[in-house]
């Protein structure tokens, strides 16, 4: 959730943009790429805890410092 600044958001190639105030819910197992748009931007970012990420084209999960 944007507590300032705009963000985009692109799951599987579909884009919307957030700002401060609104939440959006990214699906799991899905690609998703988040920027700041026109900016600086701040967010609040909820997941269970010892959560992983991966980056498109690795089968490697790489620790979040936020998640842990």
């Amino acid at each position: 959730m944007p507590v300032s600044g705009m963000f985009e958001a692109v799951v599987d190639g579909d884009a919307e943009q957030v700002k401060a105030g609104q939440a959006i819910v990214l699906p799991a197992g899905k690609v998703r790429r988040i920027t700041a748009v026109g900016g600086p931007a701040v967010a609040l970012v909820a997941m269970a805890a010892g959560g992983m990420a991966m980056l498109p084209g690795s089968q490697d999960k790489v620790p979040l410092p936020w998640a842990r």
